[in-house]
């Protein structure tokens, strides 16, 4: 929409400046456009725009048209001022976006609208750049995002939120570049990710969170470097480099709590068609693992072997089975 309006401007810019045609467009003795003008589209007898001007300054309103007629801009010049008032228009009708200008530069608040007339953004603007809140909204009215601009630097808040109101993401800038917490919520409206920026990159602890809303996994970083991660909470797996599974393990509290399983790297990928379980037809080719066997199976509690571990070759023969408690071995 910003960039259609953009493009617009840019055309009645150029269309100010054109040369004078016959008519009712004329010039002083110093090539200064005065008194009504009208000009027409190429080969044409769609008028393209009409107005007036008073000493090469555009005054009062300004229509622009399409091609085939349709009002596209509407602009009211303020008296002895480089100030206008602009309206621009879907081409249906419907108003697309309404503010000031400051000669060629929008100015203070401008309005958008979608080809339906609903209100999709309320922007702020100072000598063409961003300045203050730009707010865009969901179709029934709600607030989706709201950013703060400085001189068309972001300053202070970014906020984004789902279609019934849920804070989805929060954001603090500085001079343009994140400062400060930043976190992203799930639609339900736990946290979903949470870290610290400092002067755009990311520092410090970044804690990744389960649905149930327990810290998954620590990051941490040092002036946007990757320093180590630490298991908190949750199942998890590292990879072969052709992606077979390697460990799988879950932690609770940041401690190996239950099941962990190695595995050997002898599986082999296979393709063949889908099969839809609930209606029985074969779909695009899927790609499956075959084959692949375990290494070591084992189980803990609070950090601790606790239970049987047993250890097997590749063909998937017990080799050896030892039973420990809170981390000793036991038996014989």
């Amino acid at each position: 929409m910003r960039s259609l309006l953009s493009l617009i401007f840019g055309i009645l810019a150029f269309l100010l400046s054109a040369q004078p045609g016959e008519g009712a467009n004329r010039t002083d003795d110093n090539g200064m456009k005065q008194g009504p003008w009208v000009r027409h589209w190429a080969d044409s007898d769609q008028i393209r725009y009409k107005g007036a001007f008073n000493g090469d300054r555009p005054v009062g309103r300004f229509t622009y048209f399409s091609t085939s007629g349709v009002v596209e801009s509407i602009v009211d010049h303020y008296p002895g001022s480089d100030a206008s008032h602009a309206r621009h228009f879907h081409s249906n009708g419907q108003l697309m976006a309404e503010g000031r200008y400051e000669g060629e530069q929008k100015d203070s608040i401008w309005h958008f609208w979608d080809q339906n007339g609903v209100l999709r953004s309320k922007e702020g603007f100072r000598s063409g750049k961003p300045h203050g809140d730009h707010i865009t909204y969901f179709p029934d009215g709600q607030v989706a995002e709201r950013i703060t601009y400085v001189q068309g630097e972001r300053e202070g808040k970014h906020e984004q939120f789902y279609p019934d109101g849920t804070p989805k993401h929060f954001a603090a800038y500085v001079q343009g570049s994140p400062d400060g917490k930043m976190s992203w919520f799930t639609p339900k409206g736990t946290k979903d990710i949470e870290g610290n920026m400092v002067n755009g990159e990311k520092d410090g602890t970044w804690s990744y969170f389960n649905e149930d809303g327990s810290v998954r996994v620590m990051l941490v970083f040092d002036n946007g470097q990757f320093v180590k991660d630490k298991k908190e909470n949750g199942l998890f797996k590292d990879y072969y480099p052709d992606d077979q599974v390697k460990v799988e393990e879950r932690y609770k509290n940041g401690m190996l709590d239950g099941d962990r399983k190695e595995f050997f790297d002898n599986g082999q990928w296979v393709e063949r068609p889908y099969t839809d379980d609930r209606t029985g037809r074969q779909g695009e080719v899927e790609r499956v693992l075959e084959g692949q066997t375990i290494r070591r199976k084992e189980h803990y509690r609070k950090g601790l072997l606790h239970g049987t571990v047993v250890e097997y070759d590749e063909a998937g023969r017990e080799l050896m089975r030892t039973e420990y408690v809170d981390g000793m071995a036991v038996g014989p």
